[in-house]
């Protein structure tokens, strides 16, 4: 009996992830297929993620409201162009630069998400057809203003204009002068697998901390203890990080060389404190934890592969020139931390009132109208949220590019978000922050690895950039096609 039950989660767990389970299968293959190098695969796929996770995020409010995959995203990502546009013209330079193409950007995303908003209300069930059709129109006012307007109706002259007069350049380079391109990704670069070692440890430590909890039970006086503890860990612990980032801004070259020898005593505390602080953490957030240990355990037990690896990439000298360079791998922090610390805000605004207002009006328009709640106004809410994410997300994707593609650069980012959050296991109805990350990863690994994988296998990598494109709307047809039949089937049990 037991083993039959077990087969049939492993059964529903194959089912319900096999979109998810097929890209990763088609990565492995991938990988192997294209022998890319593994620097080359680690620092690209590293500079999608922290360039593309921002994009897909800014999908998730809409699902959990009950409007489906934003295809009107790319209608923020014109708001953004338009900041940045305005930003490279003006000839506002880099840093500060960043900042107004941010704030120009705001107030023009949130007006444009609002018209969004109430033309899918009108629309209300068929959302994202909707609001497919939406990004097609304004990508026709913005080619009107940016083609005819600028130079006649909009005074701009200069290299960014047409030898014409009329109409703006299809390429804006935003590297030279001091512009805005790379402006976040240059502010702080640290060695990749030096925070993967961090990272690692914590996740270990932090699990093992949970594991703790069905084997010790502390007294009050002693759980008392144990949070101030872990209060002053923890704080060492960040100060010790805020003082290697701050060496590392002010000492480049170490990060150049791979080296930390004036930087050892601080990672080892770095390392130490946090180990301390995650056990500590671990115990004291799931002390009534009744989950299975076996999900813990394959937790604890990648964490581990993952710090002896980096560790060895990082500290080992008898490493092979593969690994070697792989040392040389940064990773753009504070790019990395505005994503993070934007997936934090998805989960704590989920949690609070109006997270819960989302969840009731995604759920049951009718209940939260009876429950009193302005299900137009809340779902205009999501609209706008979610364009200006989109904005902020174009402006960190197109910085990190360097060059603007003054009438491509948004066409496809709402194709390859939505895609990239089904292949993680994200319906049109269901999103999570873990199902954005994961697919970032699968989608932008097929990516990288896609033309080499179809020059090795078939002689030509044209074929792995049609596969690209197939895979692309295949996906997101396949998803729309299963969220249909089972939305079919549960009428008809009902």
């Amino acid at each position: 009996m037991t083993n039959h039950k077990l087969t049939k989660k492993v059964l529903r767990f194959i089912i319900d992830n096999s979109v998810t389970l097929l890209f990763a299968a088609l990565c492995i293959v991938g990988i192997f297929a294209s022998q890319e190098q593994p620097y080359m695969l680690v620092s690209l796929l590293l500079e999608r993620m922290t360039r593309n996770t921002f994009l897909v995020l800014a999908l998730l409010i809409p699902v959990v409201a009950g409007m489906g995959l934003n295809f009107s995203i790319t209608i923020g990502a014109m708001a953004a162009q338009v900041a940045i546009i305005t930003v490279a013209y003006l000839q506002i330079h880099s840093g500060v630069g960043t900042i107004w193409a941010f704030v120009i950007s705001t107030p023009l995303a949130l007006i444009l998400g609002k018209i969004i908003g109430k033309l899918l209300n009108k629309t209300s069930g068929q959302e994202m057809i909707a609001s497919m059709i939406t990004g097609f129109f304004a990508d026709g006012i913005y080619q009107l203003i940016f083609l005819f307007f600028a130079g006649t109706i909009i005074p701009m002259t200069g290299d960014f204009v047409l030898s014409t007069g009329v109409g703006l350049r299809n390429t804006i380079n935003l590297m030279k002068d001091d512009g805005i391109g790379k402006a976040i990704d240059k502010a702080i670069q640290v060695p990749f697998f030096t925070c993967l070692i961090i990272f690692g440890l914590f996740v270990v430590f932090y699990y093992l901390g949970v594991m703790l909890v069905r084997r010790i039970k502390l007294s009050a006086e002693k759980e008392h203890l144990m949070k101030l503890l872990a209060m002053i860990f923890s704080a060492i612990d960040v100060i010790l990080i805020v003082l290697a980032v701050a060496i590392v801004l002010f000492k480049k070259s170490i990060i150049v060389k791979g080296k930390f020898d004036g930087m050892d005593s601080i990672l080892i505390g770095i390392y130490l404190f946090t180990t301390l602080g995650a056990l500590l953490i671990g115990y004291l957030i799931n002390k009534n934890n009744k989950q299975s240990p076996v999900k813990n355990i394959l937790i604890i037990v990648v964490g581990i592969v993952l710090v002896v690896y980096s560790y060895q990439v990082m500290y080992s000298s008898n490493i092979s020139h593969d690994m070697q360079m792989l040392k040389t791998v940064n990773l753009s922090l504070l790019t990395a931390i505005i994503v993070v610390l934007f997936a934090v805000f998805n989960v704590i605004i989920l949690k609070t009132k109006l997270g819960q207002v989302f969840k009731t009006v995604g759920q049951d328009k009718h209940i939260a109208e009876v429950s009193g709640i302005k299900v137009n106004k809340i779902r205009e809410l999501a609209i706008m949220l979610s364009t200006l994410f989109a904005a902020w997300g174009q402006i960190i994707f197109i910085q990190n590019l360097g060059t603007l593609n003054t009438y491509g650069s948004h066409k496809s980012i709402a194709l390859y978000a939505v895609a990239a959050l089904l292949i993680g296991g994200a319906s049109v109805s269901k999103a999570t922050i873990g199902q954005a990350f994961l697919g970032v990863l699968l989608f932008h690994t097929l990516f990288i690895v896609s033309p080499k994988a179809g020059l090795h296998l078939f002689g030509d990598a044209q074929i792995g950039e049609f596969f690209r494109q197939f895979v692309s709307y295949g996906v997101i047809g396949v998803s729309l096609g299963l969220y249909a039949w089972k939305t079919m089937i549960i009428h008809k049990k009902e």
